[in-house]
């Protein structure tokens, strides 16, 4: 069976210190971080971070249901570059493509 490595998945969501505020937790396979996902499908994003190699949280004020378990893709015409420094932490860098069809 093939992994998917183009797809995130909401695993918890948590109120944040604000009601409108919500923290999603986010899990997925690949060479990816999570600025690599498209986010701004689940509302407002305030603030995001990787956790580690394939985790990260998001920090939005939704604008519509969110649920665990729910799929998050790649942003469209995206390039993923995955630069390790000394820590083997996972810098992604993001190169949007000019020449996309």
């Amino acid at each position: 069976m093939k992994k998917n490595t183009d797809t995130g998945f909401i695993v918890s969501l948590h109120h944040d210190a604000s009601p409108d505020i919500l923290r999603v937790n986010l899990t997925w396979q690949g060479d990816h971080g999570i600025s690599a996902f498209d986010l701004d499908r689940l509302g407002q994003v305030l603030h995001y971070e990787n956790e580690s190699e394939n985790t990260g949280w998001v920090l939005i004020r939704p604008s519509r249901l969110v649920s665990p378990g729910e799929a998050i893709p790649l942003r469209k015409g995206v390039e993923i570059l995955d630069l390790r420094n000394r820590n083997s932490s996972c810098l992604g860098l993001l190169q949007l493509s000019l020449f996309q069809r």
